[in-house]
C-alpha cells in the first residue's frame, strides 16, 4: 500500500516530531569537500549529529543515522523529476515528485507501506524536502534546467 501527500513548507500531516526531540537541519558542514557537500542534522541544543548526508556531485548521496541506519538518496528516472530515499538494497521507501517553479515550491511524496513504520519517517520526509530545495538552488546557480 502506498500513501501520498502533497508537501508544502516541509510538513507531513499526522507525523509531528515530539517537542523534546525536534530535529533541525544544520546545513552544509564546514568539512565540505570540493563538489561533495555534507548536510548534518542535529537535535536542537545538541552538538551530536543525529544524521549525516554525504552528497555526490550529481545530487545523489547516502544518509547515515547515529543509530547505524543507512538510506540512499537517488533520482528515480533519467529526467530527475522523481527523487527517492531507498534502502541500501535499492527498494524505494519515499518517492518525491517536486514542482519547483518560480511561482510555486511543492512536492508530492509517496510513502510505501513498510516505510510508515520507520522511526525516521518524519525526519526523512523533512530531509528529502530540504535536499530537493538544495539541489534546485544549486542547479539554478549554474543554469541547469
Amino acid at each position: 500500500m502506498m500513501r501520498s501527500w502533497r508537501l508544502s513548507a516541509g510538513r507531513i500531516p499526522g507525523a509531528p516530531w515530539p517537542r523534546a526531540k525536534r530535529p533541525k537541519v544544520v546545513g552544509r558542514s564546514s568539512e565540505r569537500v570540493f563538489l561533495r557537500p555534507r548536510v548534518t542534522v542535529r537535535v536542537a541544543g545538541s552538538d551530536a549529529d543525529a544524521a549525516i548526508v554525504a552528497l555526490h556531485w550529481g545530487g545523489t548521496g547516502e544518509v547515515k543515522f547515529a543509530d547505524g541506519h543507512e538510506f540512499l538518496w537517488t533520482y528515480m528516472n533519467f529526467w530527475r523529476s522523481e527523487w527517492a530515499f531507498t534502502s541500501t538494497g535499492g527498494e524505494p521507501l519515499f518517492i518525491f515528485r517536486p514542482n519547483l517553479a518560480v511561482t510555486r515550491t511543492e512536492a508530492e511524496i509517496e510513502v510505501g507501506g513498510e516505510s510508515l513504520s520507520l522511526p525516521e519517517l518524519s525526519l526523512l520526509a523533512l530531509l528529502g524536502w530540504y535536499l530537493l530545495i538544495l539541489i534546485h538552488e544549486e542547479t539554478a546557480k549554474v543554469g541547469i534546467p
